[in-house]
């Protein structure tokens, strides 16, 4: 049987953590949650060779997204991550795609685009 996907989902709005959680359950994928861009980074050194996505907000208590992004890429520098904000100005998200994010998306959250990019993305490369 093949493995199912996971992907680590970073949000502070905990409602919002768990609807992420169910909506990517009932598609299939493993999920593993973080509340902050702390947590974010531990859980992510703990299970680092079974995620294959992480998705993250940018405004996070502890460390932002980008910050959250940037440890990452320490930790495992091919990590796969889409950040999502309320606000995202074209240059910024421009500057983090080039330094190696995989996409940068406007919340609020619209299920049927954001579970179309994380497939995209996971089964890039």
């Amino acid at each position: 049987m093949k493995k199912k996907k996971a992907i680590l989902v970073v949000e502070d709005e905990l409602m919002l953590l768990g609807l992420l959680k169910a909506i990517l359950e009932e598609e299939g994928y493993r999920v593993e949650t973080a509340k902050d861009g702390e947590e974010a980074v531990e859980v992510f050194r703990r299970c680092k060779e079974d995620i294959d996505l992480v998705l993250s907000d940018m405004g996070l208590p502890k460390f932002g997204g980008w910050e959250v992004f940037r440890k990452l890429r320490e930790i495992k520098p091919d990590v796969k991550v889409i950040l999502a904000s309320g606000f995202v100005d074209d240059s910024v998200k421009d500057d983090m795609i080039k330094q190696g994010a995989r996409d940068v998306i406007q919340k609020p959250y619209v299920t049927n685009l954001i579970l179309a990019r994380i497939r995209e993305v996971i089964d890039s490369d």
